[in-house]
């Protein structure tokens, strides 16, 4: 964050005074992966509690740690939908190794804590996904825009169509975003990188297109190891998603 400035020239408007509160860091279980879920949701959970904040980024860790950060969020605000950005569907079977950061999406349906009608997927990459997680997003509804739908009829178009539905049907709603949805040429500190993805300004356009809405309240941000990184490029791009979600 400290490559960026609080001054928006698009906008023609200085952010500084707006306050961010660090909630700091869920201390997570070095062997237990369900202790470390548990302290996660416990921690979500007692952060919402307080009321404190208009919205909410949490900073992953892998895509495992929505599972229970939406749960939290679920039961503090009502009914729930979500967007997310990835280039895969996150709906792996539990039975075929627990959860990991490839079952989010299928624990909450599965769970009850969120429909599959209220959950949209952007981003979807070609020959990225088996073809059983497929017949799971039929089945139960999920709207999935692939990277030919994006080509078809633009990102700013299907975000917009989903959240107008989305806004109608649910209490709040939670973005998600994996970072391996953007190309690796934008974003080459994924762990599951690949050609094909969505460009860096298409990700921050939808996402400062996302932020207009009043129902969305929550981000949260993962799928980044700095090991991977070349030149801070893909840590650089989840600061710029940061400030489209907090400026606007």
């Amino acid at each position: 964050m400290s490559s960026f400035s609080t001054f928006s020239g698009e906008k023609e408007k200085d952010y500084k005074d707006i306050s961010i509160i660090d909630f700091g860091d869920v201390h997570t279980h070095p062997t237990d992966l369900v202790e470390s879920i548990e302290r996660l949701h416990v921690s979500v959970r007692e952060m919402l509690e307080k009321n404190s904040c208009q919205r909410y980024i949490m900073l992953g860790g892998d895509h495992g740690v929505s599972y229970p950060s939406i749960r939290a969020f679920k039961e503090h605000y009502g009914k729930i939908g979500v967007i997310q950005w990835d280039a895969h569907h996150d709906v792996r079977n539990l039975d075929d190794g627990g959860r990991t950061n490839g079952t989010p999406f299928r624990s909450l349906i599965d769970g009850g804590h969120l429909m599959g009608e209220n959950l949209v997927q952007i981003g979807i990459r070609d020959y990225a996904n088996a073809k059983e997680y497929h017949d799971y997003t039929k089945e139960k509804g999920i709207s999935v825009y692939t990277m030919e739908d994006i080509e078809m009829t633009g990102i700013i178009p299907i975000i917009k169509k989903e959240l107008d539905r989305l806004a109608e049907l649910v209490d709040i709603i939670y973005l998600s975003v994996d970072m391996d949805v953007v190309d690796q040429a934008f974003a080459p500190g994924c762990p599951a990188i690949g050609p094909g993805g969505i460009t860096s300004r298409e990700l921050l356009a939808s996402i400062a297109e996302a932020a207009s809405y009043e129902k969305v309240k929550a981000m949260d941000i993962v799928e980044i190891d700095p090991s991977k990184d070349f030149r801070d490029m893909t840590s650089r791009l989840a600061a710029a998603v940061m400030l489209r979600f907090m400026y606007n």
